[in-house]
């Protein structure tokens, strides 16, 4: 009899295998530094994230900046042997699926290609160039229709599986969709190189009598290019695209994550305190508050709400105890307003319990108040973030 494999031998973390990296010359594509991870391959490798079949596996995807063509280089120190009964992965097929199979294996191949990438022209409508201390940025608006758009975008969006947790690919088929792209634009001896830097896609709701509800549904900032204030960018530019536009109800978020709740936040208030209308706002959130946000800036009336504690944060003396009290006191209640709302669907029930119940009960009404209390201990932490951000960037 054969001896048992140890299964767990040839069985790889896709997370640390599968290595990315862009390169813009032969030296480079060569080198062995440079390459990041990806943060997500459940979509690609399966809910485990592993590889199995092979030891030692390593799988270098390195792209070329401009056009985004790829070097796909699968390396191993072992595979599984087939009298194991185990069936190695079949890594090209997995990768085939969400990556263009137009790729190279070959490192001469395509350190030719290198040479063509300063002939690549960004696609779409230039709408904003910014010279930053990171170099120069130029952000395009694209649209389903846009010439040579949907190829480029085939190879930019596998990014987004390996970098949101649950990202889609986009329906260019649909014409409600707006993608903004920012590109890396360098000039050297004579040549300018457009590499793309990251994206964020628009899907532009109906909204009743020819009015529409723009809706960010992902956002991406590659790797090499974070926290260079580009996500900011990004996001500057979608409200720039539609500020002034009668037909804009407001500009809503798709299930965001928690770095992208904290940036629209800051930008959001860097809005805010840049409009003399609203720094005038003061007192309790009313409606007529909500409207002159959304129709200034327009966020919808949670994100205004938001935006407006923030600034009431800013506004106030948290050292005063009855100015801090009445502050605190505002958020909770909005904080409240849910558990409100079930605590009166609750009450019908309430009616009919007995002693026993009831106590048990009103316990659990206690739990509700040292929720709302959890939660604004982390808003106010947050806001403050918000706030010192704002001051720093001002000062500069």
């Amino acid at each position: 009899a054969g001896r048992k494999v140890d299964v767990e031998k040839y069985t790889a973390d896709a997370l640390q295998a599968v290595k990315i990296k862009f390169a813009s010359t032969p030296e480079e594509v060569l080198s062995s530094e440079g390459f990041f991870h990806p943060e997500f391959a459940h979509q690609v490798f399966g809910e485990s994230e592993s590889i199995v079949g092979y030891r030692k596996l390593s799988i270098e995807l390195v792209y070329a900046p401009c056009t985004l063509q790829m070097l796909c280089t699968i390396s191993f120190q072992d595979k599984i042997k087939p009298s194991s009964g185990i069936k190695p992965d079949n890594i090209e097929k997995a990768l085939a699926e969400w990556i263009p199979r137009s790729w190279t294996t070959n490192k001469d191949v395509f350190i030719q290609t290198l040479d063509n990438e300063h002939k690549f022209e960004p696609m779409g409508e230039l709408t904003h160039r910014a010279d930053t201390p990171a170099g120069t940025f130029e952000v395009y608006l694209c649209r389903s229709d846009t010439p040579r758009f949907a190829d480029f975008l085939t190879h930019l969006q596998p990014f987004l599986i390996w970098h949101i947790e649950a990202a889609s690919f986009l329906d260019l088929t649909d014409e409600n969709w707006r993608i903004f792209l920012v590109f890396q634009r360098e000039e050297k001896g004579g040549r300018v190189w457009q590499r793309i830097a990251g994206l964020i896609s628009v899907y532009e709701h109906y909204a009743y009598r020819e009015h529409i509800r723009p809706r960010i549904s992902q956002v991406l900032v590659l790797p090499p290019y974070q926290r260079k204030g580009l996500g900011r960018l990004l996001l500057q530019q979608v409200y720039a695209h539609y500020r002034g536009n009668k037909k804009v109800v407001d500009v809503s978020v798709e299930d965001p994550s928690e770095n992208f709740v904290r940036l629209r936040d800051r930008v959001d208030f860097e809005n805010y305190m840049a409009d003399p209308t609203l720094r005038a706002l003061s007192g309790p959130f009313t409606d007529a508050t909500a409207e002159a946000i959304r129709s200034r800036l327009h966020l919808p009336r949670l994100q205004a709400r938001r935006v407006y504690e923030i600034a009431t944060l800013h506004a106030t003396n948290m050292g005063d105890k009855e100015a801090a009290r009445a502050y605190r006191l505002a958020v909770k209640q909005r904080l409240f307003q849910p558990l409100v709302k079930k605590a009166e669907v609750e009450q019908r029930v309430v009616a009919a319990m007995t002693p026993a119940e009831r106590a048990l009960y009103e316990e659990e009404k206690k739990g509700y108040r040292a929720e709302v209390a959890r939660q604004y201990e982390a808003l106010e932490t947050q806001y403050a973030h918000v706030i010192e951000e704002w001051k720093r960037q001002t000062a500069n």
